[in-house]
């Protein structure tokens, strides 16, 4: 029963991790959209950008949930 315990915990923290990731990608993007970039609809990719963080904030709470059964 340990084991599951453990392993339903490890998953959980790894699936946190690529929220993580997914918000360090969309930070990324939304600072080159805005700063970097020399496309007249650098605002509206910017803006798009920030649909990575609705898309991390869902994986996060995938994560809660997974953790929620440990």
């Amino acid at each position: 029963m340990k084991k599951i315990k453990l392993l339903k915990m490890l998953a959980s923290r790894g699936i946190a991790g690529i929220s993580d990731c997914i918000i360090l990608a969309t930070l990324g993007l939304l600072f080159w959209f805005i700063f970097m970039s020399e496309s007249e609809q650098k605002y509206l990719f910017a803006g798009l950008s920030c649909l990575g963080f609705l898309i991390a904030y869902l994986v996060y709470r995938v994560a809660d949930k997974f953790h929620d059964g440990v």
